[in-house]
């Protein structure tokens, strides 16, 4: 019989320690696959509706052909849906093209060089 304490330090008799499981293996995707679930996930737009059978069936039929589960595809989209989602790239781009219109300068710096820069070319 194994005896542990609790947190105020009385003896529990029968309780045994239990070992933590070993970490899952990280999935490695190959680039093909990669470019699939990208593309695929940008034509549904980066969103795994629950009840839409016609979703699912060509999100079955895509693992079937890629060789991936399921359940990878469905955390991949999850993980790379703000990196890659086009819609994600554009709205940065716009963001840095409306700042440069607004007359702000690509350099910005703490001492305020950019601003004289500004004033010298003016």
């Amino acid at each position: 019989m194994i005896l542990h304490r609790n947190d105020h330090g009385h003896p529990i008799a029968g309780v045994r320690s239990v070992a933590k499981p070993a970490p899952l293996p990280r999935t490695q995707f190959s680039e093909y696959q990669k470019a699939r679930m990208a593309e695929f996930a940008d034509s549904i737009g980066w969103r795994i509706k629950r009840n839409c059978n016609r979703t699912h069936d060509e999100m079955l039929g895509l693992c079937r052909d890629i060789g991936v589960t399921l359940k990878c595809f469905k955390q991949w989209v999850h993980n790379n849906r703000q990196k890659l989602s086009s819609s994600a790239a554009g709205n940065s781009v716009a963001t840095a093209t409306t700042a440069r219109e607004d007359g702000g300068s690509d350099v910005d710096t703490a001492d305020g060089s950019a601003e004289e820069e500004e004033e010298e070319r003016a």
